[in-house]
């Protein structure tokens, strides 16, 4: 596997050949032994993620023998107390495994989303593999909700999944402005991004939940296009909860700032709605008494991301939003300068 990872560029010229290559990957994504097992995962999306186009004839074989491997089944990790493992063992651990069962998710991404798939097909396999994950969540939501911890790190891991088969899914991103994927197929994920924010919402006090959320969203820009905006409140409303951190402000801005430069055409209504509420947390956090070293680095760096955030306005000529609505945000800008 490593060879012909190694060596792609020999299957680009004989093409013939990436059948059978594909064939023995399947067979050792389920090997009996953990590592090989895990370890093949990964270089599974590394083989096919630059043989996409050549691969997309078989999308759906390659699909269909690997979506056993797909389940999810979060464990908690084990609080024995002994943090003395070796290499094998942390390998074995069912963190290492579902951060591994993540390049799957990855890997069918690339293989559907390329130009030589139909689009029915791609609506088919990012419903075959996003089915089964909102049907999860349905049945997982209830026991999260009354504290069952393992629960909510099931929902976590179903997050993480939906996002990195978005990531899988688009090679589009602002810098390189590429086609984004068909409407029909944009709607699927729209499906999707609704499946996280009601996770989300019910579960914003738990900060993996946040964290796999925040993940999610940022992967899923490309993917859902404009159609992000219409739903972008409530992601606001569900990433930055009144336990949010200031780290997590931070981060989130950063996130932002990303969306402002890929929508800037469209984004004014929304960011004219929106701004004020926002800012109203961010300059609350600011003003939070800082307890500690720690606190003091993630209250800098949280002001650091608040000023690149109105200077990303600025930029792109949407300083007019900061001065909308009466004023109000205004003043709020105001009295923070002021302080």
């Amino acid at each position: 596997m490593e060879i012909c990872v190694r060596y792609y560029q020999f299957f680009e010229q004989n093409s013939q050949l990436i059948p059978r290559a594909l064939e023995n990957f399947v067979r050792l994504t389920h090997h009996d032994h953990v590592r090989v097992r895990t370890r093949s995962w990964y270089l599974f999306l590394r083989f096919v993620r630059p043989l996409r186009t050549q691969v997309g004839s078989v999308s759906q074989t390659v699909i269909e023998a690997i979506s056993d491997l797909l389940t999810i089944k979060a464990e908690l990790p084990d609080d024995s107390g002994d943090d003395d493992m070796s290499s094998d063992e942390d390998d074995q651990s069912a963190d290492a495994v579902f951060n591994a069962q993540l390049y799957l998710f990855e890997a069918i991404g690339c293989i559907s989303s390329t130009a030589t798939v139909f689009t029915e097909n791609k609506i088919l396999y990012t419903q075959s593999v996003m089915a089964p994950l909102f049907t999860d969540i349905q049945q997982t939501l209830g026991p999260a909700k009354n504290g069952d911890e393992r629960a909510v790190l099931q929902i976590h891991h179903i997050i993480m999944a939906l996002g990195t088969l978005a990531r899988g899914f688009s090679d589009w991103v602002p810098v390189a402005p590429g086609a984004p994927p068909p409407s029909e197929v944009s709607e699927e994920f729209v499906k999707a991004a609704e499946a996280i924010l009601v996770a989300l919402e019910s579960l914003n006090s738990s900060m993996d939940i946040r964290t796999a959320a925040r993940f999610a969203f940022s992967r899923m820009i490309a993917v859902l296009s404009s159609r992000l905006l219409q739903q972008l409140p409530r992601w606001i409303d569900g990433l930055l909860s009144l336990s949010s951190t200031k780290d997590e402000m931070a981060m989130f801005l950063r996130v932002l700032d990303q969306v402002i430069y890929t929508f800037k055409a469209e984004i004014f209504g929304i960011l004219d709605t929106l701004l004020t509420p926002l800012l109203q947390r961010v300059f609350a956090t600011l003003a939070e008494p800082t307890a500690g070293t720690d606190d003091e680095i993630q209250l800098a760096e949280l002001r650091r991301e608040y000023l690149n955030f109105i200077l990303i306005i600025l930029n792109q000529d949407l300083g007019s939003v900061l001065v909308s609505n009466g004023m109000q945000l205004h003043c709020l800008l105001n009295a923070q300068l002021s302080e």
